[in-house]
This record gives C-alpha cells, structure tokens and sequence, in this order.
C-alpha cells in the first residue's frame, strides 16, 4: 500500500468508498456520524481542490481515502472539553477516513502514514463510532476529551498522538 494525493479523476471511486463507509456505519450502530450522504461530492471535490485529500493505494486500486488538514483549517479543534490537549505545538487533523470493505488494514495504514510524516496528530469520533475508538487505541492515540463538531454541532470524542 502506498499513499498520494487524490485528484480530479478519483471522485467515482471515492464517492464509491464513502457510500460504502456510510452503510458500514450505519449497519454497525452509528447512523448519525455521517448521515444525509456525507462527505457530500462538493467536499470532495473542495478537499481535492485545496490538496488536501489522500488516497490509499493497493495493487492499482484506491482502497482508502483521508482529508489531511492544517490546524488552522479546522476550528472545532480549538476549544477541548473535559480534557486537555497533549501539548499545543502545530498539528495536523485527519477528517473523513474511510476504507474498502474487501482490503484489511486500510484505515491502520492511513493513519500510520500521517504518524509518521508529521509529529502531532489529532482525530476526532462520534461516541458510535467503536471501531475507529478502538483502532485509535490499538495504534496508542491519546484520548483527550471531547470537541464540538463545527459542521454539525455534535459532541465527539477527540484524540491526539505525537512523536
């Protein structure tokens, strides 16, 4: 597996992983994450415009999709609650990861990759959403408290991991 940018010409495909994401999601007792067909094609597209979005790569084939983004490029991250951030040193934020359901270890990968190439890291999850809890356990993020989701107004429980 490997890791790049996605452009103009993924958007079936990714649209394809999301659909897919969605009804995993759902099916598994989360619903309201990303309900009413997020990330709708036009964040899409406004991820890949401002170079922001990444695909997963297996075998010639996008396996997996995440939007990397600059601290100041999300303003739910500036106010924690019931907790504390590790440190405040620059970060990046990993929005809207998704996998193929027939390729294991998409979303490990992913988000090893952004570990690796950058030194802080923050994500966010909907209380619903266990196994992306638990993956973020597995790879040893640190859970830091709750945020409030800018788009929606939802609480969601927010994690960090630095080098």
């Amino acid at each position: 597996m490997y890791i790049e940018k996605a452009n103009i010409n993924d958007i079936d495909r990714l649209k394809k992983i999301y659909s897919d994401a969605r009804k995993f999601m759902s099916s598994g007792g989360n619903a309201k994450q990303w309900k009413d067909n997020y990330p709708p094609e036009e964040v899409i597209l406004n991820d890949i415009n401002k170079n922001r979005l990444y695909k997963c790569i297996l075998d010639n084939r996008i396996v997996g999709v995440f939007a990397l983004l600059f601290e100041d490029e999300e303003e739910s991250y500036k106010d924690i609650y019931d907790g504390e951030w590790i440190n405040d040193d620059p970060y990046y934020i990993i929005h809207r990861i998704a996998s193929s359901r027939d390729t294991k270890g998409v979303g490990t990968f992913c988000i090893e990759w952004c570990v690796n190439e950058f030194n802080n890291i923050k994500i966010d999850t909907h209380d619903d959403n266990i196994p992306m809890q638990n993956l973020l356990k597995k790879l040893k993020f640190h859970k830091c408290g709750k945020i409030i989701n800018a788009e929606d107004g939802t609480p969601r429980i927010a994690y960090q991991k630095t080098k």
